[in-house]
């Protein structure tokens, strides 16, 4: 097959990536143009909208365009369900997920009681800047369902970020029994980057920097016919930590937390010396 764009080469500006906490190995089978899938270490530790994805070869960028697409992906999704202690009219279920930070879009499960009509809500837990826990509604919606229905599968629609590992589906079941729920399942949008790369030397797809803005690539001018293009599928390899002594949190509560309450310490210290 021909090259694509034959004109346009990989060859980008250098890029000092000592901010970055994250990178993984692309394992590239052949030369051309390229579509690599983000899997769910770099959704999870990538900012929310992609910016701080960098893909580098020796030191330097490799153009690429972000692809968006309408294919959804399951999540691993384990649920346990309970009886609130301090209220038992409330059912909870508490599905632990993968990871922290997952872009999801939706909740699906199914039902195995036949009638009842319910509010469903579900919130996920968070912690302050002060270790304080709390938690935080994600979404809600009623759910009725009766004999003949045939589908008894309820979905419920994520529109806020997630931040912890674990979230918590809950209703009130009133002066009624407890609903039967099974088959929890969890879906993403899958996202690519495409790009054209050779397979001389190794390429690393960098992430995990929440103060850098999105590049800009000139390559997105002939975004549409590299996207048409016949490209290769390259895959990502084992997930490398390079700062171990920062944690990335798509919260974001403020990195300056710890110099305030040093501020704070010396302000008080100094407020006992002038009352001795």
């Amino acid at each position: 097959a021909p090259e694509v764009l034959p004109d346009i080469t990989d060859n980008g500006t250098p890029l000092d990536v000592s901010a970055w906490e994250f990178r993984k190995p692309v394992k590239i089978v052949r030369a051309g143009a390229q579509q690599l899938e983000l899997d769910l270490n770099v959704l999870a530790h990538a900012q929310l909208g992609l910016q701080d994805i960098r893909l580098l070869r020796d030191a330097r960028q490799i153009p690429f365009i972000v692809e968006h697409t309408s294919i959804t992906r399951s999540v691993p999704a384990s649920a346990t369900a309970a009886t609130d202690a301090k209220d038992s009219g409330l059912t909870r279920w508490t599905i632990q997920l993968p990871q922290a930070g997952l872009p999801l879009t939706r909740l699906a499960c199914a039902a195995r009681t036949t009638l009842f009509q319910r509010d469903m809500a579900l919130y996920q837990e968070m912690e302050d800047e002060r270790g304080t826990k709390y938690r935080e509604l994600i979404a809600q919606a009623p759910w009725v369902q009766t004999p003949d229905h045939t589908n008894r599968e309820f979905v419920l629609q994520i529109n806020s970020p997630l931040h912890s590992d674990r979230v918590s589906l809950e209703t009130h079941n009133g002066d009624n029994p407890p609903i039967d729920l099974q088959n929890f399942r969890l879906f993403y949008s899958a996202s690519r980057i495409i790009f054209k790369a050779s397979t001389d030397e190794p390429i690393f797809l960098y992430y995990g920097n929440a103060r850098v803005s999105p590049p800009q690539y000139d390559l997105s001018l002939v975004g549409d016919q590299l996207v048409l293009a016949d490209k290769a599928t390259a895959a990502l390899s084992a997930e490398e930590r390079l700062r171990g002594s920062a944690t990335h949190d798509k919260r974001a509560f403020g990195n300056g937390t710890v110099a305030l309450w040093g501020v704070l310490a010396l302000v008080v210290v100094v407020l006992l010396w002038l009352i001795t």
